[in-house]
């Protein structure tokens, strides 16, 4: 028995249904709210659906709009653990330091160091510094991905080794 189809391009997305989204996307912007201020990529994003959350990149969806919580589509995958949808999101501009309206950010609704390394990383990438991690009450989160890195060349890596407070130098 084939399922009813999505009657619009936030249920499409939110079930992972591409070819309705497709079809959707050709004439709805892909920015488009629900009554709690969701979009579809923030729905598709808490869904898991990669090909989903790439469609409406494609088709230039925010990252950055916050639902009625201030959530971001960046902070639901952070949550939920998608790592993938993770990084397309960043690679689109998705910005890591936005808060909800209880404070948080992405980086700070994940206890998995996966996803802490790469939002600390794309972080550094960005130009956001080690001061203002720290200063967001993040110490614990860099300290814990700086020390659980295997390769511990995060920072070389990043070119940022010289801007790390003193304490972090007895790591390298």
């Amino acid at each position: 028995m084939e399922l009813p189809r999505p009657t619009d391009i936030l249920e499409a997305a939110k079930v992972g249904d591409e070819r309705s989204l497709e079809s959707f996307l050709l004439r709805d912007s892909p920015n488009i709210q629900d009554t709690n201020g969701n979009t579809a990529l923030m729905l598709a994003s808490w869904e898991g659906h990669v090909d989903s959350v790439e469609m409406l990149l494609n088709a230039d969806a925010d990252p950055n709009i916050q639902n009625d919580d201030g959530n971001t589509a960046l902070i639901n995958a952070s949550y939920r653990k998608r790592v993938d949808i993770l990084a397309m999101l960043l690679n689109a501009g998705a910005d890591p330091t936005i808060r909800n309206d209880e404070g948080q950010t992405a980086l700070s609704v994940t206890d998995d160091q996966e996803i802490s390394t790469i939002l600390i990383d794309m972080m550094f990438r960005l130009g956001v510094s080690i001061e203002y991690i720290v200063s967001e009450g993040m110490l614990s989160l860099l300290t814990s991905t700086l020390s659980g890195n295997s390769d511990f060349d995060l920072m070389y890596r990043l070119g940022n080794w010289r801007l790390l407070p003193p304490m972090y130098l007895d790591y390298l």
